[in-house]
């Protein structure tokens, strides 16, 4: 999403007095201000539309700042961050992005349009995420390995594995879609009976966009440019007219 300063030179004549590059830098300090404002913006959204949002979605968003040379501020959505802000400000299905998700697709045990949701055996953070330690011991119990390369695979040593059980909890073990209902994955209590399902594997939902870049965007773009163009433009004139200033060249 771009966000451009237009009608920069009918203000040209106002302040002739500035060389190009002066003027042109002015505005483009005052159009990457006003990014800055729009981002903010799109974060103080993200507050009213997502359920405790994660430090990682708050800072999923980026900023190409505006130059002399190219006036134009650009806003984006980091690339590690796609997987999960995409639907919330285009719509559509959301892509694999969890560890855990990612992991159980490549072992052929989640297949594609299907997700994880946590369930009543979930160790959740404040942010309602799972946690990576549980995690770690779901996917270290099933013997799968994490993506990425980086293998925390079980011993099969047999005292190995009942101790990771007795840290766990219980044994993991996963009942496949199409085994019964609410497959998913399931702890069984250690050295008891008692099974209870952690994360649960739910068809995959369509999101409605909740988060409209362009229309915020434009919102701020309105509301901010103006004054942040004269701002701007105000501090470089100021500048020049200190004792000692020396000018720029273009």
């Amino acid at each position: 999403m771009k966000m451009t300063a237009e009608g920069a030179d009918a203000l040209r004549g106002v302040f002739s007095g500035l060389v190009d590059s002066e003027f042109f830098g002015g505005i483009a300090d005052a159009l990457t201000q006003t990014g800055r404002d729009a981002e903010k913006a799109v974060i103080a959204e993200m507050r009213t539309q997502f359920d405790r949002p994660t430090p990682f979605a708050l800072g999923s968003l980026f900023l190409v700042p505006a130059t002399a040379q190219k006036l134009v501020v650009e806003m984006d959505v980091k690339d590690k961050a796609e997987y999960f802000m995409r639907p919330q400000t285009q719509g559509g299905s959301r892509k694999s992005g969890k560890r855990l998700e990612g992991t159980l697709r490549a072992a052929g045990l989640l297949p594609q349009w299907w997700s994880c949701v946590p369930a009543q055996g979930a160790s959740l953070d404040r942010y309602g995420n799972m946690s990576p330690g549980q995690v770690i011991q779901i996917l270290s119990q099933l013997r799968l390995q994490l993506l990425g390369g980086f293998d925390r695979a079980m011993s099969t040593n047999a005292r190995s594995q009942i101790n990771a059980q007795r840290r766990a909890g219980g044994r993991f073990f996963v009942r496949r879609i199409g085994e019964g209902k609410a497959p998913g994955i399931y702890q069984r209590k250690f050295m008891g009976r008692n099974v209870t399902p952690v994360v649960l594997f739910v068809k995959t939902t369509s999101y409605t966009k909740r988060i409209n870049l362009e229309q915020i965007a434009r919102r701020t773009l309105d509301q901010r440019l103006n004054a942040n163009v004269m701002r701007s433009l105000a501090k470089v004139v100021h500048r020049l007219n200190r004792p000692g200033a020396q000018r720029s060249l273009f």
